[in-house]
């Protein structure tokens, strides 16, 4: 949730400064990933998220639903892979390009560790072998 709330962060004094760093498909998958957390805030306030996000809840349900499905097949084509020991966080990865943490294997088929290459589902971007155990 830190990492969540660190980028939306940067995001925040980006766009207040009027100068975007990242793809605005890097900002647009904070927001959807971010929902669960603003639902939580809303209730932490006794507020309603649907009747305050009327205008917006569509868009925002469905940029979470599109991410929450990538996410899902990126992180299965890492689940099927042999580690030599317990991995967790599947979904910390993020792209060296464009910073998008939807990441998953070049060949979701691939199950040696060994031969775990990245590829980035926003950009296309490939990460090798390396940079993706950095993460």
């Amino acid at each position: 949730m830190a990492v969540l709330s660190n980028k939306l962060q940067k995001f925040r004094n980006d766009l207040e400064h009027h100068h975007l760093k990242e793809p605005a498909s890097a900002l647009q998958e904070a927001i959807a990933s971010s929902c669960p957390m603003v639902v939580n805030f809303f209730g932490t306030l006794g507020e309603d998220p649907q009747e305050d996000l009327m205008e917006v809840r569509d868009t925002i349900l469905a940029e979470e639903k599109a991410f929450a499905k990538i996410q899902e097949k990126r992180i299965a084509s890492l689940e099927n892979v042999n580690w030599p020991a317990p991995v967790c966080r599947l979904d910390r990865p993020s792209c060296p390009a464009c910073s998008s943490s939807l990441i998953g294997q070049r060949d979701p088929e691939n199950a040696e560790h060994g031969h775990v290459d990245g590829k980035c589902h926003r950009c296309g971007g490939f990460i090798g072998f390396e940079t993706m155990m950095r993460d």
